[in-house]
């Protein structure tokens, strides 16, 4: 594995130019083996233990249930061996970082053993530009009814959309297990169908070449936010997303109306079908946040899948910058 250099200097949209130090693969080694799925079977096994221990107790008597409580300490423990021996974290950190290695980013892994400070409403590892993220990206990045999964980044890439584009991502990658669910949830939005996935919890922000003028938030609509933003001629886009403006001038508003062409709009549904995105634009830095289900977890597969919603989003990005032009 060919190391990466000791600094590289990349776009932040928080501090301009930055000086990053990427993790490096040395300290963020493949565990030996990946135990999800196991996990997943697992923790099956230790609910229904559990359930059937006190049916058993209240209907069948001690010696049946003290069978089932049996069964539930045993998966409870093995379930335990597996989160140590499988090193989930490890094997987290490791694909955080051969993803980026094989798409040319940099990427920046969180180290776990850190202070766990409060920022932005939730608990989180102490970074001072993830900290600052986490402040100033609060209405997308916090849960709210239309999004309920709120985002605390473990780990940032910086790079290059395709066209030359800098970006910078927040991600969180979660272990998602699928036992139960039909085919249709098993499905990502790749066409990949498994048991056990990744699911990929994200922010990207990108600089664009020119000054939006526009300062708006574009969040998951919840029940009663219509009566709190404006339409647009669109009735699918106003029910996806609620619309506010930061000053909510007649310029402003003609400004954001004068972008949302119902051909940008379309895309930005499409993206919200996809990846759930919410957006809040900033002048000429925009940022999308999403989820995706990828349902991989070989590097060399998930880093083109990557790679793809990086480039998704940055096209999305750039819709904003039509009117500045």
């Amino acid at each position: 594995m060919t190391a990466m250099p000791a600094h590289r200097h990349h776009w932040d949209p928080f501090e301009g130019s930055v000086t990053v130090m990427p993790s490096a693969p040395p300290r963020v080694r493949r565990p030996p083996f990946d135990s999800g799925l196991v996990q997943g079977i697992l923790v099956i096994v230790a609910v229904i233990a559990l359930f059937a221990a006190i049916g058993l107790h209240l209907f069948a008597g001690t010696a049946a249930a003290l069978f089932a409580v049996g069964v539930f300490a045993a998966s409870f423990l093995a379930l335990f061996a597996l989160v140590l021996l499988g090193d989930e974290e490890g094997w987290t950190r490791w694909l955080l970082v051969e993803t980026a290695r094989l798409n040319g980013w940099t990427p920046v892994a969180l180290d776990p053993a850190g202070d766990i400070v409060r920022a932005g409403g939730v608990d989180a590892l102490y970074d001072p530009r993830s900290n600052r993220a986490r402040v100033e990206l609060a209405p997308i990045l916090r849960s709210r009814l239309g999004q309920m999964l709120p985002l605390v980044p473990t780990g940032f890439y910086y790079g290059a959309a395709p066209g030359g584009m800098p970006f910078w991502m927040g991600v969180e990658i979660i272990n998602v297990i699928l036992l139960a669910a039909p085919r249709v949830m098993r499905t990502d939005p790749f066409g990949n169908t498994r048991l056990a996935g990744r699911g990929i919890n994200f922010v990207i922000g990108y600089r664009l070449a020119r000054n939006t003028l526009i300062e708006a938030h574009l969040l998951a609509e919840t029940l009663g936010d219509s009566r709190r933003d404006f339409d647009t001629e669109s009735i699918a886009f106003n029910a996806a997303f609620r619309v506010t403006l930061t000053g909510d001038t007649a310029q402003s508003r003609t400004r954001l109306l004068q972008v949302l062409t119902p051909a940008f709009m379309e895309k930005l549904l499409e993206l919200e079908r996809r990846y759930r995105i919410q957006v809040m634009v900033r002048g000429r830095h925009v940022f999308l946040r999403g989820y995706a289900l990828v349902n991989l977890r070989d590097p060399h597969l998930t880093a083109p899948l990557f790679a793809k919603i990086v480039a998704d989003l940055a096209a999305g990005a750039e819709g904003f910058k039509h009117y500045a032009e």
